[in-house]
């Protein structure tokens, strides 16, 4: 076929003729998932009214009152499924775009402490996609480049728990760059270590991609000034963080059995984390740290003081860190498979991935997916053995 000078769409979804996301439809699906029934009449039974009524609602959609969408939702007992027929219905009503940002600005003229705070707030009621575009938003208008960074920080991390890693390493790089324009090394380094992580939460990520990040945050660590007095508001890498990614990036590789498992190198990680975890004073980095040797004690098989470091990461104040639960989750549910049975451990990790969906840390969701999958093999391999 010709298509002579026409420039082809590459980013046109395709549409269609029965459109799933229509309301009709998407109502309909809930029904047959909850109450084994799709067809108006049976639908009409369920909620307690005549057919008539139940083409009417589907009918037309964009005129219906909400109590009328109330009496739909009420025999549900799924939220989930009442979102998505909430959504089918908004989108009818007011057009695809009205759940998702479509232009106008989501911040005012000023950008103020208020707005640090609001972006917080929606971290913590896992609205992170809302959070990264008001946070990039909010640093792209501001004048104050204390404020800038602060913002900064808050979009990488509602990228990284998006599982958005093309994203999160943008925003890496503009905090590099910035800091590097202004001549703040530290800051600087602290962009390369935020690339650092990206790479490590990257399943084909090559152990020489993820050490060089390191090593230039290192080197321009060397030569930057000491932290002012006191510290600025936003993340400033230090030779003891840098200390504890590169034991982080060693131990994923050898989770994912991407470098020979070394257990005397771990013995001496282990140590060196266990001295640092007397050392530091929040309760958030103690917290990670007793997590990060949970898994060391992992690899060297010994699941007993795994459980143990699990509960004292909780014990630290794991429990009020953002996406404590998931991060806990993913961990107990590899205790679990090497203390009980893969047929556990799978069991769990599905309740630990329904918290990760609900949560929207995807990052987490994906590496229990991950944990899923080969624990998933490993029961398929059995089968017939």
């Amino acid at each position: 076929m010709h298509h002579g000078d026409e420039e082809l769409d590459y980013l046109a979804g395709a549409q269609p003729f029965d459109d799933p996301a229509s309301f009709e439809r998407v109502a309909k699906e809930v029904y047959l998932l909850e109450f084994d029934c799709a067809q108006n009449q049976d639908i009409a039974d369920v909620i307690g009214v005549d057919k008539s009524r139940i083409s009417q609602i589907f009918s037309d959609p964009g005129k219906l009152k909400p109590e009328t969408i109330q009496n739909l939702l009420d025999p549900i007992r799924s939220k989930e499924n009442k979102r998505r027929i909430v959504e089918a219905w908004m989108r009818e009503c007011f057009g695809r775009d009205i759940l998702h940002q479509a232009g106008d600005p989501l911040v005012g003229k000023k950008i103020t402490e208020k707005t640090i705070r609001r972006v917080d707030r929606q971290i913590r009621e896992s609205r992170l996609t809302l959070a990264a575009k008001t946070a990039i938003e909010a640093a792209q208008r501001t004048d104050d480049p204390v404020m800038r960074e602060r913002l900064l920080d808050r979009a990488f991390f509602a990228r990284q728990r998006l599982d958005q890693p093309g994203q999160a390493m943008r925003i890496a790089r503009i905090i590099t760059g910035d800091a590097i324009d202004r001549g703040d090394l530290r800051r600087a380094a602290t962009g390369y270590c935020f690339a650092g992580r990206v790479m490590r939460g990257m399943a084909d990520a090559k152990e020489r991609e993820t050490i060089h990040l390191l090593d230039r945050a290192e080197a321009l660590l060397a030569m930057s000034e000491p932290v002012a007095k006191p510290a600025p508001p936003y993340v400033m890498v230090t030779y003891e963080v840098l200390e504890v990614e590169r034991i982080n990036v060693l131990v994923t590789l050898m989770e994912r059995d991407q470098i020979i498992r070394d257990d005397g190198l771990v013995e001496k990680l282990k140590a060196r984390i266990e001295v640092r975890i007397k050392a530091v004073k929040t309760y958030q980095e103690k917290s990670r740290l007793a997590q990060l040797l949970a898994r060391m004690y992992l690899l060297l098989d010994e699941a007993f003081l795994a459980e143990e470091l699990l509960e004292q990461s909780f014990k630290s104040g794991e429990i009020k860190n953002l996406n404590a639960y998931e991060a806990s989750g993913l961990i107990n549910a590899r205790i679990i498979a090497k203390r009980k049975s893969a047929e556990a451990s799978s069991e769990y990790l599905d309740r630990v991935i329904e918290n990760c969906t609900e949560s929207l840390d995807l990052y987490h969701r994906r590496l229990a997916e991950y944990d899923l999958a080969r624990l998933e093999r490993k029961l398929l391999i059995q089968v017939g053995s």
